[in-house]
């Protein structure tokens, strides 16, 4: 290992941490960190390229310059002043070795490869000086022992203590006074607080406190007064409560970080996106991706498999302590804690598939606002934008511990059912939608339950699904639950044959939609139903190019739906019928189309029509030769359909968008822009519209001269 100003380069493994980063080197710079730091003094460049390169004496090269250059980029955290690598202009280079640093002696010594966690390290590096406690705070696993270490080992005066097997005062006191070396006296609390104060500006990591958090905050407290000078680091579950305390949250890893440990603890490198799909699917929690690194021995295939039952997964190494040697005795620590109010809630919260509101979990659970919150406060759960969710682990944790209970079940499918009742709203009703997307899981859940016990709220449920705006719930697993509702009779055929055949069009199975959509239409007796089978007919008939056909199934759609006061469909019937204007050629019949659609989004405020409806109406000036207009018509419908984030509308607004720019000879924002066209149609799975938007990326390289690459595309 070397120790250079801000990183530490490992030369065994080709890597540098930096700032909780870790960045790969190649053999030659490895090597041309080697050479410099064994040679402690200013070096030419012809020694380097004789040397490191094996070029022959008075060899002529840039090669040095350029992979200094490349180096000081992974060194340095501002290049241009470098403060690792350093140059003397017409002298040669020298690299700034730092002397090993030998961890404080209260500090255990850190045995493998830090990872991540750079945001957290530059919060504790800058919390306030009047901050002399600071907790880290998360479930268990999630590294923050290992980070409490990290930090402290680089605060000089630093002590360690850890109270794992703690169980009361008298257990805190005896490992404070070990950590600190203490012949412990008569009283030892007030003994403590005198060597702490005697110690001046010390730093004391008291780990593990959850268990013992009542006598840890009482004796912290008393600590504060008495040794004015001392920091205490705690890392726990839940916060101490005390005054001045600042509480740091500890979540996941990020994926690079993630993926960088477990390939370390591994001792291997895997293809990158199975490692991807492998760490998400564990949260990215420290603990879980060390043990899952351990059962590698039958490849990653086998680690995969495992997943299912990754609370089991056993660590195999022997300094490992117990309540760490699997993802359930981990969590099994938080179970103990809780009295029986807290276990029963937090094991019903299993029943949800996603986030969920506090509404929701006092109705289904059921449980009180103050249950949950001490849940939160225990780091079992996590309260983000109004709602509740747990870590995978943690609800693979508690659906173990869930007994059967069929009342649990019915109560969720039937909170779904009754949360949707007012069906038309969801067009418009943002928040409605919203949650809609957010609660999808959930939704499918409690349909699939219905469907197993032929209960009629799954015809509710699947009527929800009817009137979910496109591109909210789709795709093949709507439509397997549709499927089976259908099958079973519980609700009315024609919407639900239209609400298969949306979902199976959006998933871009085109025939199976289309012949659902032509029943729907034919068995509809009323104005109602029939206008929405038209819609949908229309729409698939029209993304298929059959304009005649989308024309005329169109324009029913819209009499229809206007006759039976479905006035925001009737808007949203209009905007297709103006793109078969437009492939007709009909321009000024196009634009009264699109501009009528938009008037009656606006009108009802459905901004989803209204942003995918400016998209077609900017192809629409395009080619009536009004750039400047398309251009802001195109500007604003992205705008709108990154707002209500609908992938499917925001890909199709990019490329009408992207042939604007083009249009306008904005040719580098136009590949830009193709490029995020191309991202979002890759992310639906549409080949046919990636590959049209790889084709113009390819138009415009060649039209600015790149031929070859204009080819390639």
């Amino acid at each position: 290992m070397l120790r250079l100003p801000g990183c530490v380069v490992d030369l065994d493994r080709r890597r540098i941490h930096r700032d909780g980063q870790v960045i790969e080197l190649t053999d030659k710079e490895a090597a041309l960190l080697e050479y410099l730091a064994a040679n402690d003094r200013l070096i030419d460049q012809h020694e380097l390229l004789r040397e490191v390169w094996g070029y022959h004496p008075g060899a002529q090269s840039r090669t040095v310059r350029s992979t200094v250059g490349r180096l000081r980029k992974k060194l340095e955290r501002d290049a241009s002043e470098p403060r690792c690598l350093l140059t003397v202009f017409g002298e040669g280079y020298r690299l700034r070795v730092l002397p090993a640093v030998e961890p404080p002696i209260g500090v255990p010594a850190e045995v493998d490869g830090f990872y991540g966690r750079a945001d957290l390290l530059e919060t504790l590096g800058r919390t306030r000086a009047d901050a002399r406690l600071v907790t880290l705070k998360g479930p268990g696993g999630i590294g923050k022992t290992r980070l409490a270490l990290h930090h402290a080992g680089s605060r000089g005066a630093s002590w360690f203590c850890e109270l794992g097997s703690s169980r009361g005062r008298s257990d805190v006191l005896d490992a404070v006074g070990a950590s600190l070396r203490l012949s412990l006296g008569e009283a030892p609390a007030e003994q403590i607080g005198r060597v702490l104060r005697g110690r001046g500006p010390v730093l004391l990591v008291m780990d593990n406190a959850e268990q013992v958090i009542d006598a840890v905050a009482d004796l912290v407290a008393a600590w504060l007064r008495a040794a004015p000078r001392a920091r205490f680091l705690v890392t726990s579950r839940q916060a101490l409560r005390l005054r001045g305390e600042v509480v740091i949250e500890v979540g996941p890893l990020g994926r690079d970080a993630a993926v960088a440990l477990f390939e370390d603890r591994a001792g291997a490198f895997f293809d990158r996106a199975t490692v991807e799909g492998l760490v998400d699917r564990l949260d990215r929690i420290p603990l879980a991706l060390e043990l899952a690194a351990c059962q590698v021995d039958g490849g990653l295939e086998s680690v995969v498999g495992r997943l299912e039952d990754h609370l089991a997964m056993r660590t195999t190494f022997r300094d490992v302590p117990e309540r760490h040697a699997t993802l359930r005795a981990a969590i099994d620590g938080s179970w103990a804690l809780l009295d029986p109010e807290e276990r029963q809630a937090f094991a019903r919260c299993a029943v949800f598939r996603g986030a969920f509101t506090t509404e929701a979990a006092t109705q289904v659970l059921p449980t009180t606002p103050d249950v949950l919150e001490r849940l939160r406060r225990r780091s079992l759960l996590r309260f983000r934008d109004g709602r509740w969710t747990l870590f995978e682990t943690l609800k693979a944790y508690a659906a173990n511990k869930l007994t059967a209970e069929p009342t649990l079940d019915v109560r969720h499918a039937a909170w779904f059912a009754r949360s949707y009742a007012r069906l038309d709203g969801l067009l418009t009703d943002h928040g409605a939608a919203a949650a809609l997307r957010d609660e999808q899981a959930d939704l499918l859940g409690a349909l699939e339950y219905g469907v197993t016990r032929s209960d009629p709220v799954a015809g509710e449920l699947a009527l929800v699904l009817a009137a979910a705006d496109e591109g909210t719930v789709r795709g093949d697993r709507a439509a397997g639950a549709l499927t089976r509702v259908l099958e079973l009779g519980l609700g009315d055929r024609v919407a639900l044959l239209t609400a298969r055949g949306n979902a199976l069009r959006l998933a871009w199975r085109a025939d199976e939609a289309e012949r659902d959509l032509r029943e729907a239409v034919a068995g509809a007796r009323g104005g109602d139903a029939r206008g929405r089978a038209l819609y949908g007919l229309g729409l698939l008939l029209a993304e298929r190019a059959d304009n005649a056909a989308a024309e005329e199934s169109l324009a029913e759609a819209v009499l229809k739906l206007r006759e039976a006061g479905q006035l925001v469909l009737a808007g949203r019937a209009l905007g297709p019928l103006g793109i078969t204007a437009l492939r007709r050629r009909e321009l000024g019949l196009a634009r009264q189309r699109l501009d009528e659609a938009i008037r009656i989004a606006r009108q009802y405020g459905d901004r989803a029509h209204e942003g995918s409806t400016l998209g077609n109406l900017c192809s629409v000036l395009r080619e009536s030769g009004l750039l400047v207009e398309a251009l802001e018509a195109g500007r604003e419908a992205v705008s709108i359909c990154g707002e209500l984030g609908n992938t499917r509308k925001m890909a199709m607004t990019l490329l009408a968008l992207a042939m604007a720019l083009s249009a306008l000879d904005l040719s580098g924002e136009a590949q830009e822009t193709y490029q995020a066209a191309i991202t979002a149609f890759r992310d639906l799975g549409n080949a046919h519209y990636e590959g049209v938007a790889i084709g113009h990326i390819g138009v415009e390289l060649a039209r600015g001269g790149d031929v070859i690459g204009g080819k390639a595309h």
